[in-house]
């Protein structure tokens, strides 16, 4: 969304040069290496045992929004269903000319196994070439595992980064700075308890490469709160927004489908949902980044796609 070009498609016939995978000589389930471990070989972050029933739902759920322990007992590195439309395995990608980028993460007394398994899963499923770190910001959290324990494990990852608010001064300013520690060409907010696909980046990489003014907002699905399964029914990415300046879901307008030329053409939308999106990190700046009046979350989404469609 957000830039004023048209959608121009995919031009496969130049993109089938160098594919992703067949690129990449390693693990591809393990882009950057086997993660968390230790000098002896054991895993840095221990699993939980897995809860049995009868389960109180209700209270599980009242603390975080989702079975925690359940969490707990997942795998950091667990495989994800690959829920992309057929087509997007056909685009072939030259990761050498497409820019990197910043991952951050802002978090918040977030749960421990959400946070790990949201970084082990870009790690795992982004190409090396593309990923140039991930920057974790704690906006002051006071919970006791975020401390040393996340400080010692985030030493057996590579590429990742951890700054610390000096208070908690609320998501904007948090995200400004990450933006700010950003070292990459762009940089990609994603929430901290989120699981990337496999190719979920170079397409979002390829838009902001031939169009620096793109802001670029990848296909948003769920996952269930209470079995922790990922679900291909989430907000979509193509966003509008009611009166009381809250985003929503809006079908793919007529005057944009008409200038698809398939089904997984970039699609342009009114607004974005905040979490989840690529920017490039000049061009950021160069609108102003974010209202830094603005505390906690809500509305600097709309207002910063105004800004962008404006500007």
């Amino acid at each position: 969304f957000g830039d004023s070009s048209s959608s121009s498609g995919w031009p496969v016939e130049t993109l089938r040069r160098r594919d992703t995978m067949a690129d990449y000589d390693g693990d591809l389930e393990h882009m950057h290496g086997k993660l968390g471990l230790k000098a002896d070989g054991t895993p840095g972050y221990k699993l939980a045992a897995k809860p049995q029933p009868p389960y109180d739902m209700a209270k599980e759920l009242k603390a975080n929004g989702f079975f925690k322990r359940l969490s707990d007992s997942i795998s950091l590195d667990r495989p994800v269903q690959d829920a992309r439309h057929k087509l997007c395995s056909t685009v072939f990608y030259d990761l050498a000319d497409l820019p990197q980028t910043s991952v951050v993460f802002v978090f918040y007394n977030e749960v421990m196994s959400t946070l790990l398994r949201s970084v082990h899963s870009v790690l795992n499923r982004t190409p090396p070439q593309l990923l140039h770190e991930i920057i974790l910001v704690d906006d002051g959290s006071d919970a006791p595992h975020l401390k040393e324990e996340l400080e010692e494990y985030i030493k057996l990852l590579p590429k990742v980064r951890l700054v610390r608010q000096p208070k908690r001064s609320g998501l904007i300013k948090a995200r400004l700075r990450g933006a700010s520690e950003a070292r990459a060409e762009t940089f990609t907010i994603l929430d901290s308890h989120i699981e990337v696909q496999h190719g979920w980046l170079e397409p979002i990489m390829w838009r902001i490469g031939q169009n620096r003014t793109a802001v670029v907002m990848p296909q948003i699905d769920g996952m269930n709160q209470e079995t922790m399964v990922p679900q291909p029914d989430g907000i979509g990415c193509s966003l509008g927004f009611l009166w009381n300046l809250v985003e929503h879901s809006i079908p793919i307008q007529k005057q944009d489908q008409a200038i698809r030329k398939s089904a997984i053409d970039p699609v342009r939308s009114p607004t974005h949902a905040g979490g989840l999106f690529s920017v490039n990190r000049e061009f950021f700046f160069e609108l102003g980044g974010y209202d830094t009046e603005m505390g906690f979350w809500g509305t600097e989404n709309l207002e910063f796609s105004f800004r962008i469609w404006q500007c």
